[in-house]
């Protein structure tokens, strides 16, 4: 394991002790500070490319990484939640990073990207493009070391072999499948795999090939998705191998897709009911919306899943038909869930503001959601 690597950040919401607002998920950059996350569907684009920090010394020879690497920590403060962060780096200029709030065991942070080597004036470092994170290279240091600027506190990352790809994880990317076989480019870190035919690739493939106008073309897709090496196969070791299918987009570039949220395709994380912050309880699954194809809304409502028709004119919307599965959970969760689906069923319009929608009843603001994309 090579010892090249201290972790510094330069100005990090995400892992600093908030001071009044809650914790919420990280909006990991984009062409409009839109790249983001779920539990199901989404969103999905390319983010604009991140300025290239100058070197303050004069340039070392690239950084070069023989195999993997991926590193883990936790850290608790006084004034903030505690977090779990975790960052696997690959040879080939990839990086997959995560962050997990410790006490509702819920992800608010996970992406793919791209890293590159910089020149700090304190030495050789690492910038996750798409975040603020840094990794410096000291040698002395045997992991990384999570500095926090608005506190004294730290976080330390050891080394672990648990690499973040192994672990499904929504993703979006440009598909397209041709000749019986399938590739997929995710969006962020342009990370271009064959499909393994195999777990729920059926499923992508057959709402793929509905969806498009003329045969292989490219379409941007959402799925879940792990990194697996099949050696021997023809196409290289590693694969996609997708773990769940979640939607087609019906546009064919990550660009076009990220531009702006739509009330339609789009995967709505639930912030606020009545301006009060709810969450799902114990489960790991945010509350969300999804308001699918053919009038389907679909989503998850904080102990089960739900399904609705929905109707929507302009700016007007109506939901009804809602049903969803019969999981019982603690009460916590069975009470966010109750107020989630009555308001679901009481309003009657809605407004998107840049990243986020508004719900109003009779004119009120009732449900209060943001935009999520799958990393």
């Amino acid at each position: 394991m090579s010892q090249w690597l201290c972790l510094l950040v330069a100005a990090t919401s995400l892992l600093g002790c908030p001071s009044e607002e809650p914790a919420k998920t990280e909006q990991l950059p984009s062409s409009s500070d839109a790249d983001k996350v779920p539990e199901g569907p989404a969103m999905i684009s390319e983010p604009a490319a991140d300025p290239i920090i100058e070197p303050t010394t004069e340039p070392e020879p690239p950084l070069t990484l023989s195999s993997t690497e991926s590193y883990t920590g936790a850290m608790t403060c006084v004034a903030c939640q505690a977090k779990q962060m975790s960052v696997t780096i690959r040879p080939d200029g990839v990086y997959q990073v995560l962050v997990r709030l410790l006490d509702e065991d819920r992800i608010v942070a996970q992406r793919f990207g791209r890293w590159q080597k910089v020149d700090e004036s304190t030495g050789v470092a690492v910038k996750l493009l798409g975040t603020e994170y840094v990794l410096l290279a000291e040698p002395e240091q045997g992991g990384l070391i999570w500095f926090d600027p608005t506190s004294t506190e730290k976080l330390t990352l050891v080394s672990t072999e648990d690499h973040l790809y192994h672990h499904p994880m929504p993703i979006t990317g440009v598909f397209r499948y041709m000749a019986d076989a399938g590739n997929l480019i995710e969006c962020h870190s342009q990370l271009k795999l064959p499909v393994l035919q195999r777990a729920d690739s059926l499923a992508l493939e057959k709402a793929y090939l509905d969806a498009i106008k003329e045969p292989a073309e490219p379409m941007v897709v959402g799925v879940e998705a792990t990194i697996v090496t099949t050696p021997g196969e023809e196409g290289g070791d590693e694969r996609w191998q997708i773990d769940g299918f979640i939607e087609t987009s019906g546009v064919a570039s990550c660009e076009e897709k990220f531009a702006e949220p739509t009330i339609t395709g789009t995967y709505w994380k639930l912030l606020t009911i009545d301006g009060m912050e709810v969450t799902a309880g114990e489960s790991k699954l945010e509350i969300h919306v999804v308001l699918g194809a053919e009038a389907r809304a679909h989503g998850f409502a904080g102990c089960n899943r739900y399904f609705a028709q929905y109707e929507v004119d302009d700016s007007s919307i109506r939901l009804h038909s809602i049903g969803g599965t019969k999981r019982a959970c603690p009460s916590g969760g069975m009470n966010a869930e109750k107020a989630f689906l009555d308001a679901l069923g009481l309003v009657d319009s809605y407004k998107i503001t840049g990243q986020s929608m508004t719900l109003f009843h009779s004119g009120q603001p009732l449900l209060k959601l943001e935009a999520v994309y799958l990393n």
